[in-house]
């Protein structure tokens, strides 16, 4: 009796190791909205958030507001603030980060 428990628990443990080597590899997306332009000063800006063609995230940002978007699929990532600019970039094992500071003299993206 305990031989088959020892057996079905040692049997076990190799499928266990092959779950956790099934992740997706993701990174970070970080949005800073620093200051806007005269015209949308103090409004919300509306960000949306697309990895690999997909909307991952859609937000709503002050000035003075920066947010972290962990877990972003690794490749292509864009961000787009609505009425103000759109950036793009790949996003891969080496360089797994993102950043996009707004200021009222345009954008920055880095990573």
């Amino acid at each position: 009796m305990h031989r088959k428990l020892i057996a079905a628990a040692l049997a076990a443990v190799p499928a266990l190791a092959l779950v956790g080597c099934s992740t997706v590899p993701t990174g970070t997306v970080t949005v800073e909205v620093r200051s806007l332009p005269e015209d949308i000063a103090g409004k919300p800006i509306d960000i949306t958030v697309r990895a690999n063609g997909e909307i991952y995230e859609t937000l709503t940002l002050d000035s003075g507001t920066t947010i972290a978007l962990e877990a972003v699929p690794l490749g292509h990532t864009e961000i787009e603030a609505t009425d103000f600019c759109s950036v793009a970039s790949q996003m891969n094992e080496l360089n797994p980060t993102m950043r996009l500071v707004l200021e009222d003299s345009g954008c920055t993206l880095t990573g």
